[in-house]
């Protein structure tokens, strides 16, 4: 108990404020604050002080030069024993600046842990993708003959990924967004009433006719014919757009 009472004391005459520069913002913190956290690289740097590699002797302060934003919620997890990031930083900065000081990932608050997950999902999407549509090359690919199978899916996909590569591939792009466009009109036009016909068995109601005579019945001055129009739950469309559908989907699906 002594031991401790005097360890204390010990501490508290022995602190001193602290002067970080990271990436050229001024921090400034207690000594005793850096030490709560033994086993990384703050603390070390209390231990150490002017000794330290980062110590500036014209500046009178330490210097890092790393990510200052991700650092002001490293130096708030030393003050208050919770680790909270920021939503605007990407991921993998904060993994690369917690691993540099020494913290762990599991030492994020919950409240920040979805989304700095976030960036592990999208990471792992962009690899998969990564290898299924890019060709990765070996160190000695360059002298190895490649094999037809592997030169022409090299050559197809560049066809289809880069319109500039050739005038073939400008043509199949613009043929693709032909197709897309043509898709969006049919799929619009369709609802019109132009487009479509009655369902099988529908009773189409009969046409009126009516005619307009003048006061003494001796002239027609007007003939007016009414059709009925049925309900949309009526009808479909036309043969011919259903048929336009078909063909414009599969092409829809390449463009993509």
């Amino acid at each position: 108990m002594m031991m401790q009472l005097a360890q204390r004391l010990s501490d508290k005459f022995d602190d001193r404020r602290l002067r970080i520069n990271v990436g050229g913002v001024i921090f400034e913190t207690m000594r005793s604050t850096l030490r709560k956290r033994p086993a990384t690289r703050l603390a070390l740097l209390a231990d150490r002080l002017e000794s330290d590699e980062t110590w500036d002797v014209e500046r009178k302060e330490y210097f890092f030069d790393r990510h200052p934003g991700v650092f002001s919620s490293i130096l708030h997890c030393y003050r208050t024993d919770e680790l909270h990031t920021e939503h605007n930083l990407c991921g993998n900065i904060i993994k690369n600046e917690l691993e540099y000081w020494g913290l762990t990932e599991l030492d994020i608050e919950p409240c920040c842990w979805g989304h700095y997950c976030k960036f592990k999902e999208n990471k792992e999407t962009l690899t998969a993708l990564d290898d299924n549509f890019t060709f990765r090359f070996e160190e000695d690919s360059l002298t190895k003959e490649l094999s037809y199978f592997t030169k022409f899916k090299q050559n197809m996909w560049i066809f289809l990924e880069d319109p500039s590569s050739s005038r073939g591939a400008k043509a199949f792009a613009l043929l693709s967004m032909f197709f897309v466009l043509l898709s969006i009109a049919v799929f619009v036009l369709e609802t019109h009433p132009i487009f479509r016909v009655p369902l099988p068995n529908t009773k189409v109601p009969n046409s009126t006719t009516t005619t307009n005579y003048t006061t003494d019945n001796s002239c027609c001055c007007q003939t007016q014919t009414t059709t009925p129009s049925l309900s949309f739950d009526q009808t479909e469309p036309h043969e011919v757009m259903t048929y336009l559908d078909y063909v414009c989907a599969p092409s829809s699906r390449w463009s993509t």
